[in-house]
């Protein structure tokens, strides 16, 4: 596969052949068009499934001992007042995770 530099310079190459000027308008407007394209075909992809596999492996949801993880949904100075109850929690379950997975794929993507 040629890279976008490559398929960049020739399209320069050929536009330069019939006019000088049309070449260098070419090059000026599809220049920035390229780096984005050599960016995307450098860019590593990241399988969601696997990702969600690797959360659960994190946060124990696969191990033998029956682990659970919850979500404390007050604000923690409730527990200074002595108002915090089991229904304050929840359990962190499959939604949670893919959730999690949208996010952290979210972030990789705005970063590139």
């Amino acid at each position: 596969m040629r890279s976008g530099q490559e398929m960049f310079n020739e399209m320069i190459n050929n536009a330069s052949k019939t006019t000088k000027d049309s070449g260098h308008i070419i090059g000026d407007s599809m220049k920035e068009v390229f780096k984005r394209v050599d960016k995307v075909e450098t860019q590593p992809t990241i399988d969601k499934e696997k990702l969600v596999e690797k959360l659960y492996n994190y946060f124990g949801f696969n191990s033998k001992d029956g682990t659970y993880i919850y979500n404390l949904t007050r604000v923690k100075s409730a527990f200074n007042v002595g108002t915090m109850t089991l229904d304050d929690f929840e359990e962190i379950d499959d939604d949670f995770i893919y959730g999690l997975a949208d996010f952290i794929l979210e972030i990789i993507k705005e970063e590139n």
